[in-house]
């Protein structure tokens, strides 16, 4: 497989690694859609579809900075208004104007954390629920190992010939924007039934970005939209659910908790069931109530430092790489365990996937090869970004409208075996 579909451009950082998994993934379903996808592409191809530009430290959508500390560099995501209504808090001032996400706020937002050491912005940022990561000797230091979860089975194949006679995976996506929705999207490709579920009240919030982007990874899910605040609504939620091969979902544990769906116990009455569970660091705590995007999630997994061992300065290594990581990661581990018969909860961290990528990478290159790599990806970024003449993979399949599909889909559930 190759890792650059587009000659014009060098391949995005872990480039590779991306390809590898899609690879592993086709052999495992015997997907031609799957076998056509390149790793760089689906790294690349939200920037490239919106015509989104790289600059130096900040995220494509401007919503991620890297900004200097006292002490060093730190990353803050300031994508939804609730999060500049916390900047106050976290500064600890009360002067702070919030009255416009402006470059002219960006800028007195850097001056005042220029003023403030690392440590106590992580900390202080992360209990009140904004997306902060730092770099260098300040950020975490991860060592996860997924190994077990993407390895080659030789069972698999079995499996999988055993499955061609029955009806194909079902899998129920409660999740939102990019990690969990590609996830799906890799599994419909896979031959996967996808019921994209959401709530009335809060839809998935990539319905208001780039329609293009948005129907590239929905593009043949069916819809289902229900009160989650109702109790009809979470007796549909569990219902379907309980219907699954697979699950979706990147809440933090507790929000679904809170609607009583506790996926211990429905694991233990359903051990059939794979609960893909996303998250910015975990479930256990504290770090299951850290919150995390796709480029500080990137920044906590030493990727701006290995940025900046390339380039001289902290960057921000891809667009939101940590979501296309984690999301096709995520389809492997999951068709992997549902086609050989093995439920429960697989865990799979934004922050946890990238560093595993990262190190993954280093282990089987070069270090030195892969700085030049990076160096000449920003290079070649801050100059042409999309390539020349690039379509997009394109949208072939109905994209359903909001609760399109409910009724069929909770009537067929509903029905007895």
């Amino acid at each position: 497989m190759q890792s650059q579909p587009h000659a014009t451009l060098p391949p995005a950082p872990l480039a590779g690694s991306m390809d590898r998994a899609l690879q592993h993934l086709a052999e495992l379903s015997g997907s031609e859609a799957i076998r056509s996808l390149f790793g760089n592409e689906l790294l690349m191809e939200r920037a490239w579809l919106t015509g989104a530009r790289f600059s130096s430290g900040r995220s494509t959508s401007g919503a991620t900075r890297l900004l200097h500390s006292l002490n060093g560099v730190i990353a803050i995501t300031l994508a939804r208004p609730d999060d500049w209504a916390l900047l106050p808090a976290w500064l600890e001032v009360d002067d702070f104007d919030l009255s416009t996400d402006s470059e002219q706020a960006w800028q007195d937002l850097a001056d005042r954390v220029r003023r403030r050491e690392s440590e106590r912005l992580i900390d202080q940022g992360r209990t009140l629920g904004l997306p902060v990561a730092a770099t260098g000797a300040h950020r975490e230091r991860l060592t996860p190992d997924f190994s077990h979860l993407f390895e080659r089975d030789p069972l698999n194949s079995q499996a999988i010939n055993l499955r061609a006679n029955q009806r194909p995976p079902r899998v129920i996506d409660l999740s939102a924007l990019w990690a969990g929705p590609l996830c799906s999207h890799l599994l419909h490709l896979c031959g996967a039934e996808v019921i994209k579920l959401e709530s009335i009240r809060r839809p998935d919030g990539a319905r208001a970005g780039h329609s293009g982007f948005y129907g590239l990874l929905n593009q043949g899910k069916r819809s289902v939209a229900v009160d989650l605040g109702a109790p009809d609504g979470i007796r549909a939620l569990r219902t379907l659910i309980e219907s699954a091969d697979i699950l979706i979902e990147s809440s933090r544990p507790r929000a679904l908790r809170q609607l009583g769906i506790v996926a211990e116990e429905i694991l233990e009455t359903h051990p059939a069931l794979v609960w893909i569970s996303l998250t910015g660091y975990g479930r256990a705590e504290p770090r299951a109530n850290w919150i995390a995007f796709g480029d500080d999630a990137g920044v906590a997994a030493g990727l701006a430092d290995l940025m900046q061992s390339a380039t001289g300065a902290h960057q921000l290594a891809g667009d939101a790489i940590a979501d296309p990581l984690t999301g096709t990661h995520a389809a492997l581990a999951a068709w992997q365990a549902c086609t050989a018969g093995r439920g429960g909860m697989i865990e799979l961290a934004l922050a946890d996937i990238a560093a595993w990528c990262l190190r993954s990478t280093l282990a089987q290159s070069d270090e030195q090869r892969l700085l030049a790599d990076c160096r000449r990806w920003w290079a070649a970024v801050q100059d042409a970004a999309p390539p020349s003449g690039y379509q997009g993979r394109g949208i072939r399949e109905p994209v359903a409208e909001l609760g399109a599909d409910t009724e069929r889909v909770l009537a067929k559930a509903s029905r007895p075996c």
